[in-house]
This record gives structure tokens, C-alpha cells and sequence, in this order.
């Protein structure tokens, strides 16, 4: 499945060639180095690659430059970044109490951040019961798990 995150890479490379060539060199070479054993050398020559390139700050850079002379690119952009949001969405639609639950706990951390204080104090109380809920009440646990816990 060809997802919005892999035509970004896939653009993102197109205009770094030699840094993606680079990189699939080092971890072919890390691969080989893996089925011989030495994996821990191969590691480190491909984190000490893209600590020189500075390869944190190229995405950032990359965005930056095509935002300017495309508003569609930073509309798709902002629509990847907010990959937790649609990941909430789609657990509330299918009924996965699961992935409900792991992202409400990545959510957190930006309530937190945010200082959005009634969130936080709320989401932490939230979490913390439901995961008791597995075990003081497992019937209802395994309604949820099932998926009935939405309306359809």
C-alpha cells in the first residue's frame, strides 16, 4: 500500500540521489555485515554517516524549500504530521479499542506539552482506568475488545 509518507520519502530522495545512494550503500553493506556477524561496525559508519550529512535537519530543510512554491505540498505535509489524528479517527470507525488506546496514550504527551491542563489531568485519569478495567471488570474489557464500545 503506497501511503502518503512513502511519496514523500520517495520525493525527498529524489532530490537528495546522492544521499540516498549513499545510505542504501551503507546499509547494504550493514545487511552483509549483519549475516557475517559484525553488525555493531556497520551500525556505527551508517549513524556517523548521517550525523555528518546532518540528516535530522534535511526533512526539515526540504519542507521548508517546497512549502514556499507549493501550497499543495504543505497541505500534504501538515495531512502526514497529523498521522495520529486519522489514526484516532479510524480506531473510533472500525471499533479498535487497541490501537484507541495506544493513541490516546501518544496523545498525551502533546497535552502535556501543550499544558492543556483539562486534557491532561482527564486523558491520564482516562487511560489509568481503562487499563484497570482489564481486570476489574473483564467482561467489559472484552465488549470493548470486540469493538462495542462505538456506536455504528
Amino acid at each position: 500500500m503506497i501511503t502518503l509518507q512513502t511519496l514523500y520519502l520517495e520525493a525527498f530522495f529524489l532530490q537528495h540521489e546522492n544521499l540516498r545512494v549513499d545510505i542504501f550503500r551503507k546499509v547494504d553493506k550493514l545487511c552483509n555485515e549483519f549475516k557475517e556477524g559484525d553488525v555493531s561496525r556497520a551500525l556505527m559508519e551508517v549513524m556517523t554517516v548521517m550525523r555528518e550529512i546532518n540528516f535530522g535537519n534535511l526533512p526539515n530543510e526540504y519542507d521548508a524549500s517546497q512549502s514556499q512554491n507549493r501550497p499543495t505540498f504543505k497541505m500534504i505535509r501538515q495531512y502526514i504530521k497529523m498521522e495520529l489524528l486519522l489514526l484516532l479517527i479510524r480506531s473510533v470507525r472500525t471499533g479498535n479499542w487497541n490501537l484507541h488506546m495506544s493513541v490516546l496514550e501518544d496523545f498525551a504527551k502533546y497535552f502535556f506539552a501543550l499544558d492543556l491542563t483539562n486534557y491532561s489531568g482527564m486523558i491520564a485519569l482516562y487511560l489509568t482506568e481503562m487499563a484497570n478495567l482489564k481486570h476489574l471488570d473483564p467482561a467489559i474489557w472484552q465488549e470493548f475488545e470486540k469493538g462495542n464500545w462505538v456506536v455504528n
